[in-house]
């Protein structure tokens, strides 16, 4: 037996199948895959924050300079600015960098320069004694430090900076950590501890 069909169903399934070809055709990208390419599973890289580019920390120390003219052992203040805390090590080494061209400019001087820069060894200070350690070379790299008036100006540079730090109440320096060959250098009897 055969089926009629009613002769308005045929142009509707046609208009409805070009319908949903279009739909289908213009349809959301999210709604079609491609068969051929994988999905990606990749993530997104986390968001970050940049790099912190932070400044050194600094602190301010106060060093002592002699001062041109007569007296072996005048000194003058001035300030420095040091990386990190305001430690008697950090003075020290400061003051044994020398002055600045200015500073020189102006008549303050003094044993140390930058053949002196970096002879410290170290500077600890414990129960209001400090330690105080220069490399042995510091001897031939300022000679006449061992006259009277230039240990004097030696002394007085190196005791005023340490002074600068009130934990600081008797000091002892060394050579090579030979405190008897730092004082005999200068021509002096090695403090009694």
């Amino acid at each position: 037996m055969r089926t009629r069909r009613h002769p308005r169903v045929v142009p509707l399934l046609a208009v409805l199948a070009l319908m949903v070809g279009l739909l289908v055709a213009c349809g959301n990208d999210d709604d079609v895959t491609d068969e051929t390419q994988a999905p990606d599973t990749t993530e997104a890289p986390a968001a970050t924050d940049p790099p912190e580019t932070t400044e050194p920390e600094t602190a301010d120390v106060v060093i002592y300079l002699l001062v041109e003219g007569d007296e072996c052992d005048e000194t003058e203040a001035v300030t420095r600015s040091v990386e990190g805390e305001a430690t008697l090590e950090a003075a020290l080494r400061a003051l044994l960098a020398g002055p600045t061209d200015e500073e020189a400019a102006e008549g303050l001087g003094g044993w140390f320069s930058d053949d002196t820069d970096g002879m410290l060894q170290s500077a600890t200070v414990a129960d209001g004694t400090a330690d105080v350690s220069f490399d042995a070379e510091l001897r031939s790299t300022i000679p006449n430090a061992s006259t009277s008036c230039g240990s004097a100006g030696l002394l007085a540079q190196l005791d005023q900076t340490v002074e600068e730090f009130a934990e600081v109440d008797r000091v002892f320096y060394a050579l090579d950590g030979d405190v008897d060959e730092f004082y005999e250098w200068l021509q002096f009897s090695a403090p009694e501890r």
